[in-house]
């Protein structure tokens, strides 16, 4: 629904047709002094000013480099951004959209050759619960199995209770 809404139909559709079965996409646009993306970042790369985060561990973010004049963000009313990029998230650690995360900018300003200031800014990200189907989790077979010695005195409870003495 997201995608369809910004990248209208026919972008959407060429966005899903070049990604894997399991790849999530999260788009990051900024407008001002300092974008999420300075001006030596290599399309294609990570970015080092902005950093995704969930349950206390970094989630991967590469850049697809996909927006051109051919995949364009087409939602009315958006304002102008400086800097406009789909990031594949996700990676190894995996990212969860349904759960808690928070982006992390990272900004340095040089006073000098020799001194620099630097900040960092946290936003979290939470999505609506509009846009997931929430699903009961299965009880696992550890949680309902009873412990192996266990078993093993309720097999043998006839030997036990006839040779154990009176």
């Amino acid at each position: 629904m997201v995608g369809r809404n910004l990248l209208g139909n026919e972008g959407y559709e060429r966005l899903m047709s070049r990604l894997g079965s399991n790849d999530q996409v999260l788009l990051v646009a900024s407008h001002g002094v300092h974008p999420h993306v300075g001006g030596d970042f290599t399309p294609g790369s990570s970015p080092d000013r902005i950093g995704l985060t969930q349950n206390n561990l970094s989630v991967e973010m590469r850049d697809l480099n996909w927006l051109d004049q051919n995949l364009a963000l087409q939602a009315e009313g958006l304002p102008q951004f400086d800097a406009v990029n789909l990031f594949r998230v996700g990676g190894n650690a995996g990212f969860n959209p349904g759960a808690e995360a928070s982006l992390k900018l990272h900004v340095e300003l040089a006073r000098n050759h020799l001194v620099s200031d630097s900040a960092s800014f946290k936003l979290p990200v939470q999505f609506s619960g509009d846009l997931f189907e929430t699903v009961e989790i299965a009880e696992t077979p550890e949680s309902s199995r009873q412990p192996v010695w266990m078993g093993l005195w309720q097999e043998r409870w006839c030997r036990l209770h006839f040779w154990s003495p009176v």
